[in-house]
């Protein structure tokens, strides 16, 4: 499942833009989806903050690269 983030860290924290319709959203999903982070190479930094209830990403999709988190 694509999502869009505005920033994500190697680890798959992925920063959103504060309105949490993702966390909210993605527990309701059946199966456990691979989520993919899309994001310009610029939006990859080192380290994410993250609350308790943010769902990791599964891989880092940008303009030059996929990679894999988990």
């Amino acid at each position: 499942m694509l999502i869009p983030a505005a920033a994500v860290d190697r680890d798959g924290n992925r920063l959103g833009w504060g309105k949490g319709f993702y966390d909210r959203f993605l527990p309701s999903v059946e199966g456990k989806p691979l989520l993919i982070a899309v994001v310009f190479d610029s939006d990859c930094v080192v380290e994410v903050p993250t609350d308790e209830h943010d769902a990791p990403v599964g891989a880092i999709l940008t303009e030059t690269e996929i990679s894999f988190t988990q």
